[in-house]
């Protein structure tokens, strides 16, 4: 069974975190991040606090809501791509880079030759990155979080999308003060 949803803008108040957000996104779509994306502590690497990760989101409405949403959940989004060649171009530099996020989350709007492409991209690109790549993952979206989707108009998709990414995060070791050595880099599901 497949369910189509519709998301509805709401035009008013919140219209002008939107026009500063899209400066960041638009002009350079790079953000930096707020601190490096390890922390050195004894002799074990562990990850910063929030926790740096990239999106790959075609919406760029949902790609603002899910960015604050993850916010909340205690993960920082310091790059946002929002079509395949954007990825394929910033992607590796980022994933090499000691202060580049450790995770990628790759939304819905792609298909999901796309997603493969940008991985196989990013994996021969930036060869020594641990990374780990969470894509959609249908089964783990039940029947209830589908409702309450629809029922709220589309609204709760964002926050919802961002809980279940964060707990996928945890769930493959990225949190914040974790280790690396506990981080799953790999593709995963949320």
């Amino acid at each position: 069974m497949r369910v189509a949803f519709t998301l509805q803008q709401f035009i008013g108040p919140r219209t002008p975190q939107l026009s500063s957000y899209s400066k960041v996104v638009f002009s350079k779509n790079i953000k930096a991040p707020s601190k490096p994306r390890f922390l050195n502590t004894f002799s074990t690497m562990s990850l910063s606090s929030p926790v740096p990760i990239a999106l790959c989101g075609k919406s760029q409405v949902m790609a603002t809501n899910f960015s604050s949403s993850m916010e909340k959940e205690g993960y920082e989004v310091v790059h946002t791509c929002n079509d395949i060649d954007s990825a394929k171009s910033t992607l590796p530099s980022l994933l090499s880079s000691s202060s580049g996020p450790v995770a990628v989350v790759i939304g819905k709007g792609f298909y999901e030759s796309e997603m493969q492409e940008i991985i196989e991209h990013c994996k021969s690109e930036a060869k020594s990155a641990k990374t780990v790549w969470l894509l959609p993952d249908d089964d783990k979206f039940s029947a209830y979080m589908k409702l309450k989707a629809v029922a709220s108009a589309g609204t709760m998709l964002p926050g919802m999308i961002a809980e279940r990414a964060a707990d996928a995060l945890r769930e493959n070791g990225v949190v914040a003060g974790g280790s690396l050595e506990g981080v799953k880099s790999g593709v995963h599901g949320f």
